[in-house]
């Protein structure tokens, strides 16, 4: 992620424990309902202009909770390594 300036930002938010998907075509329904909630949720963040650490806080935390996880983090690629930081 290249935003021009020298701040490189990185969060890990760990959550509790969340339920495993829903089985079943109801419950994949409502899984994904949850997801756009989630995706609506951060889109007004990043309208309302929050700083970029806030942001992908948030990015984060949405993440982990729409997939279920309970790590999730954001990585900046290094093209010099090759890999990501």
């Amino acid at each position: 992620m290249d935003t021009g300036d020298e701040t490189n930002a990185k969060a890990v938010v760990e959550t509790p424990p969340i339920p495993q998907p829903s089985s079943g075509r109801q419950g994949r329904a409502s899984d994904r309902l949850r997801q756009q909630e989630l995706l609506s949720a951060l889109g007004v963040t990043a309208l309302r202009g929050a700083p970029l650490e806030e942001l992908l806080n948030e990015a984060v935390r949405v993440c982990a909770d729409g997939l279920g996880a309970e790590l999730c983090n954001v990585l900046e690629y290094q093209p010099k390594r090759a890999g990501c930081l």
